[in-house]
């Protein structure tokens, strides 16, 4: 039986699973650095402790991301590694959309936990995203502060799990909510952010607004556009596995050619053997090296795309507009960086063959006291443009609510 495309983002609900790029598994106590990455607390904390190291001239620690290498600086001198770690903002985004009333952590009203006692819980409170017991809901409505939480009960998952909306706190200004979108600089904004940085910009509106007229079928296009990718990236990996293997065989063949005619005149030929061996075998570590670097660094983006694919699927079924404006803006901000980053890269230009055009190694010791060294051939890789063609839409930026909305204001005008 045939599927469509749009059938491929819900077949594996184990794929919709958010899971940590450091340990593998189903993330637990998200926490996200500023590249919007997220990984387990006591994995990223283990990862800050074994990394963290002060730059030349820098009175601030750092780490790269462990999925992008972007640069990642200590919120303060003084801070050590296991409180950077516990101060990384938490995904609460992944919390939300993955309650399950029968983990640990949801079975015990966490209020009353909180103060030593062992109470069943009964509902979900979105606002405090945490399971509490019939009391601890009696005692939502009596406190004023708690009055405006939406309570839900475990015994219909679907709806604890359906219409998830969390506030989106900026990292740069503690406390306030991204409810601001700079179409000018695509860019999520707090209050403080469009006071500061984009005063003067022309094409702002609120994220309310903007997620009343959002599209859900052209963010379920950019799903695919993420799965398109991802193949992408699945089969460039393929192929450069095949060029090392291909690359091991010809240096194998061309070794044991050489051997066999140096065993003819061993006796004159040992030394400058030696020596072509030693230079042959460094250039062959850096064609199959330059490889494993630009695999690894597909690696890491495909991670990327993994993780943006994952998140916007899950949106995608459970999250709200608003919820699915943000998320999106986010991911295709956080990819359109990778990417800026892989284009920085000279790795690039991959080895493709060997070549030995002359073998008379009597004369070559006769004439030049060495062998003649083999030929490497080199052929620029085409894997750049190829994740550049399948990524086209996150580089462009071009908004796809902002066409959307420029052509419903035309259509207005000409009536």
């Amino acid at each position: 039986m045939a599927y469509s495309k749009k059938e491929t983002l819900v077949a594996n609900p184990e794929s919709d699973k958010c899971h940590c790029p450091i340990c593998l598994e189903k993330v637990r106590n998200p926490k996200y650095l500023p590249c919007y990455h997220t990984f387990c607390e006591p994995c990223i904390q283990t990862y800050i402790s074994s990394t963290a190291a002060h730059k030349e001239n820098e009175t601030l620690k750092s780490i790269e991301c462990p999925v992008c290498r972007r640069c990642i600086d200590a919120p303060r001198c003084d801070i050590s590694n296991e409180e950077w770690a516990s101060e990384l903002p938490q995904n609460k985004l992944i919390l939300t959309m993955s309650v399950d009333p029968k983990q640990d952590e949801n079975k015990y009203c966490m209020i009353c936990k909180r103060q030593e006692k062992t109470v069943p819980a009964k509902h979900w409170c979105k606002a405090c995203m945490e399971a509490i017991c019939e009391d601890c809901k009696l005692l939502h409505r009596a406190v004023k502060s708690l009055q405006n939480h939406e309570i839900l009960n475990f015994s219909n998952i679907k709806e604890v799990s359906s219409g998830v909306e969390v506030e989106e706190v900026c990292l740069l200004h503690q406390g306030k909510i991204l409810d601001v979108f700079c179409h000018d600089h695509q860019k999520l904004c707090c209050s403080i952010c469009h006071v500061k940085q984009h005063k003067i910009c022309k094409n702002v509106d609120t994220v309310e607004d903007i997620a009343l007229e959002i599209d859900r079928d052209s963010v379920q296009n950019i799903a695919l556009k993420y799965i398109d990718l991802e193949k992408s990236l699945e089969e460039i990996l393929l192929e450069n596995l095949n060029k090392v293997a291909k690359l091991n065989t010809r240096k194998q063949e061309i070794c044991m050619n050489t051997e066999e005619k140096v065993q003819e005149i061993k006796s004159l030929l040992d030394n400058a053997h030696a020596m072509w061996q030693k230079r042959f075998e460094q250039n062959h570590a850096d064609s199959i090296g330059n490889i494993e670097l630009a695999s690894d660094e597909l690696k890491r983006f495909s991670t990327t795309v993994h993780e943006a694919r994952t998140m916007l699927q899950s949106v995608l079924k459970s999250g709200s507009s608003k919820q699915l404006f943000i998320t999106n803006c986010k991911l295709q901000n956080q990819v359109s960086d990778h990417i800026t980053r892989l284009k920085s890269l000279d790795i690039w230009n991959f080895s493709e063959d060997y070549k030995q055009h002359n073998s008379d190694f009597l004369s070559q010791i006769s004439n030049a006291k060495e062998f003649e060294d083999v030929e490497l051939s080199k052929l620029q890789s085409w894997a750049l443009e190829r994740i550049l063609w399948s990524a086209q839409i996150f580089i462009d930026k071009d908004n796809v609510l902002q066409k959307r909305k420029t052509m419903s204001q035309k259509g207005m005008d000409e009536n």
